[in-house]
């Protein structure tokens, strides 16, 4: 008798995934995160071989389950009928080899996306659920630009209305898809700000549409807001309570002890008078680069 419950996620439909996940993981429990892209799936094996020493099961929250290993593969295999841990483990293209191996052991769910009339459908659930309407030209180009990732399409609404567009045109939807690419993100941007950095910060939103770093920075904010209101304590809970992955989750709350609820109204006051400036006379470009110099003040890393 197999007592362990092991969850393998994988697919593109990324929202409906993340609402399994988040559903499975409320299982009563020890709650804690593996990724198997450091680890190679030793911190899943510990959860399945070791006994919580606070006692109830171990839930396990397991990222990148693809990069777990052969051996790894067989402890968990072999530790599986003596324990009652709950791994919950995500993957992009998990090698059959792993759901072959774990037959009997594991419950695969998987979570395509639907192509065609259907992705556009969901394409303006998103952007309704944002308080965006697109027309037709607006919605086709989301579409063809964003394709099956959903959550890109979500970014790019929630900057729009951030910024008080709710009928966008194709131009302002092509500069926040650009700033929604990986290479477009203004990631570099808050390191140089957690940093302290204000002529890294500078130098890193050159060529960036200062429109969509300024909308960025407000999510940014807004999630450590969230966080500090909610008096999270670890990853793990930020990674509840936001939806993100655990890397993510754990600058969130490094920021948002940095902030604390002064330093969140303080960022806030600064960016909302950006977005006032961006788009008076001094234009978007200066009124982020005055924004960029206020928010060094009360971001960066404390001594």
């Amino acid at each position: 008798m197999c007592l362990v419950k092991l969850f393998l996620l994988s697919g593109n439909d990324t929202e409906a995934l993340a609402r399994e996940r988040a559903q499975l993981l409320q299982t009563p429990g020890v709650r804690e995160d593996a990724d198997c892209a450091e680890d190679g799936g030793a911190g899943a094996v510990s959860a399945v071989e070791c006994v919580s020493m606070f006692g109830g099961s171990r839930v396990c929250a397991v990222e990148h389950f693809e990069a777990v290993s052969k051996e790894n593969v067989e402890r968990i295999i072999a530790a599986a009928p003596a324990s009652d841990a709950v791994l919950v483990c995500r993957g992009d293209q998990i090698a059959p080899w792993i759901t072959k191996a774990l037959q009997g052991v594991a419950e695969v769910r998987r979570f395509p996306l639907a192509h065609g009339r259907d992705i556009a459908d969901r394409v303006l659930e998103v952007a309704k659920a944002e308080g965006v309407q697109l027309g037709g030209a607006q919605r086709k180009l989301l579409v063809e630009r964003c394709g099956e990732n959903l959550e890109r399409v979500r970014s790019v609404c929630w900057q729009l209305a951030t910024i008080g567009v709710s009928n966008p045109t194709e131009r302002q939807l092509l500069a926040l898809i650009g700033s929604s690419d990986t290479a477009g993100v203004p990631w570099d941007v808050t390191d140089a700000l957690d940093k302290g950095d204000t002529a890294a910060a500078l130098q890193a939103a050159v060529g960036l549409e200062p429109l969509a770093v300024l909308s960025y920075l407000c999510n940014v904010v807004a999630q450590a807001g969230q966080v500090v209101e909610a008096c999270c304590s670890t990853p793990a809970d930020v990674e509840k309570l936001l939806g993100q992955k655990s890397f993510q989750a754990r600058k969130t709350l490094d920021l948002s002890r940095r902030l604390g609820r002064e330093g969140v109204r303080s960022a806030w006051a600064v960016l909302s008078s950006a977005e006032v400036a961006a788009k008076g006379r001094r234009g978007s470009e200066a009124a982020l680069s005055t924004a960029l110099y206020e928010l060094s003040g009360v971001w960066g890393a404390r001594s």
